[in-house]
């Protein structure tokens, strides 16, 4: 879903309230899916409700009911403590994600003309990033731990390599020094998703690696949408107003 990511930032549009539509491109460049719900596409951003956080909150959930003979729903305290005691036990197997700093980043001087053309550049990429990957991550997983299957699991590689290398890419943009804090927090959570997201298709076969995959990419999914805002407030605190045919109105908020 970057798909996930990038598709679910339209739940925030206020004009049209479509349902979520994760989609991604995949490495061979052809559609697999749907990865685009974590990129933020529309025009009018508000602020994330619950709806857009129970998609992810959900998977683990899903997952540890899926795996209780009775079929009876964990309670909130004890989702918590399933988290806490993964988090605890969290070991060597788990799959690292890359982590960027301000070093890895193309940083420029502050200015009107920086400030847009890196929310165009910035929307450009996420809209080729959602036109080439559109594989449902959420879908699949709920559906795999429905299943009990393993098999199923293994679809969420191009979306796993799909976030790492948007990630990747985002470095490489121009960002103006204003917005290197932000973008680099951005980069990151697509980072931990990507790695997250290898870790979660061996849950059947090493639980603890597997549960923690779905915590981690739970946080890392939440934490783009606020993200996401921060940047589109940092746009309107900097007077960078995006048109509707600009790559960067995806940065648009619904009270513009």
């Amino acid at each position: 879903m970057i798909l996930a990511a990038l598709g679910l930032w339209g739940i925030f549009l206020v004009s049209r309230k479509t349902e979520p539509t994760f989609a991604r491109p995949n490495d061979t460049g052809t559609a697999s899916g749907s990865w685009s719900n974590t990129l933020p596409k529309g025009t009018a951003l508000s602020s994330p409700d619950n709806i857009t956080t129970k998609a992810a909150d959900d998977l683990l959930t899903t997952y540890l009911t899926a795996r209780q003979e009775t079929g009876q729903e964990l309670t909130a305290e004890e989702r918590a403590q399933v988290a806490a005691d993964a988090a605890t036990k969290l070991t060597a197997s788990t799959t690292p994600a890359t982590v960027y700093t301000l070093a890895d980043l193309v940083v420029v001087e502050d200015g009107a003309t920086e400030d847009r053309a890196f929310g165009n550049a910035l929307g450009a990429l996420f809209a080729t990033y959602t036109k080439n990957y559109t594989t449902d991550e959420i879908a699949i997983m709920k559906q795999a731990f429905a299943d009990k299957s393993a098999a199923e699991l293994a679809a969420l590689a191009p979306n796993a390599s799909a976030y790492r290398h948007l990630a990747e890419d985002m470095t490489k943009i121009a960002v103006p020094r204003a917005f290197a804090d932000i973008h680099l927090k951005l980069i990151n959570d697509y980072s931990q998703m990507g790695a997250a997201l290898i870790d979660i298709q061996s849950v059947f076969t090493d639980g603890l690696r597997g549960t923690v995959g779905i915590t981690t990419y739970t946080q890392a999914f939440n934490d783009t949408f606020v993200t996401v805002l921060s940047m589109a407030d940092l746009f309107i605190q900097h007077k960078v107003l995006f048109s509707q045919d600009e790559p960067g109105a995806v940065f648009r908020k619904a009270s513009q």
